[in-house]
């Protein structure tokens, strides 16, 4: 049973759907909707990449939430959903981290990917729309042309996961890691830094302008990723970097 206060209070279904966030965007819902779908046809990560979701083997889902929070925030805001993934994995006794700004990975392979889209009116995030796609009963085959940069958690833990269970679990953990964000009772920065991918570890950083190699150090204080090159701290807060170890 789920024991949240909103999220996921209003939960809506489909067994299959271009695109969970794209749901949620063009239709009016109260705040902690939930929209599940079983498969997606147009699914998609950052920089509009495809994310290819399998029937009956993944989580696909996105969350309606109202912040009002300042446009300065949303690096910060953001951070609060892999950190709840990376709570649920953990959770189900598999080790994870989290690469920057919003991918988890397990050995080195990618296993969930996030995606805020928000609608900024002035200054204030009014609506986010957080998709969500998790990687959870997949066997090797059905990763076979990506399996070198992509597992499941069942293929980690070496037994299938009970995905409803994962999901209540999961939404738990994103409303409680979203109450203390707005009551500035958790430093999403800091928890990230604890889980970080590569930190101390010689990267590559790359936007559209910039190819960028350093030492990976953390986050600064607003979300941003910090490296060390030619002796120089650098801080980048473009939310289309990637990230790759060398």
């Amino acid at each position: 049973m789920l024991e949240t206060k909103f999220i996921g209070k209003n939960y809506i279904f489909f067994e299959e759907i271009d695109s969970t966030n794209n749901y949620l965007k063009n239709n009016e819902f109260e705040e902690g909707t939930v929209v599940v779908a079983e498969t997606q046809t147009a699914g998609k990560g950052r920089k509009g990449r495809k994310w290819v979701s399998i029937k009956g083997k993944g989580i696909y889902f996105s969350i309606l939430l109202k912040p009002k929070i300042p446009v300065s925030e949303i690096l910060r805001f953001s951070l609060i959903f892999p950190l709840a993934v990376h709570k649920t994995i953990l959770d189900f006794e598999i080790q994870a981290k989290i690469k920057w700004p919003n991918d988890i990975y397990i050995n080195g392979k990618k296993t969930a990917g996030i995606l805020t889209e928000t609608d900024i009116e002035g200054n204030e995030i009014n609506k986010a729309v957080v998709g969500i796609g998790i990687n959870i009963n997949h066997v090797i085959n059905d990763l076979k042309e990506i399996q070198d940069i992509a597992t499941s958690l069942s293929i980690e833990k070496k037994e299938k996961i009970n995905r409803k269970l994962f999901l209540l679990k999961l939404l738990e953990n994103i409303e409680k890691n979203y109450f203390s964000f707005l009551k500035k009772q958790i430093d999403p920065v800091k928890e990230v830094e604890k889980n970080m991918l590569w930190i101390n570890k010689k990267v590559l950083l790359i936007d559209d302008k910039n190819k960028i190699e350093g030492i990976l150090k953390g986050l600064n204080e607003f979300g941003g990723v910090r490296i060390i090159a030619n002796s120089k701290i650098i801080d980048l807060y473009n939310g289309d970097l990637t990230i790759r170890h060398i």
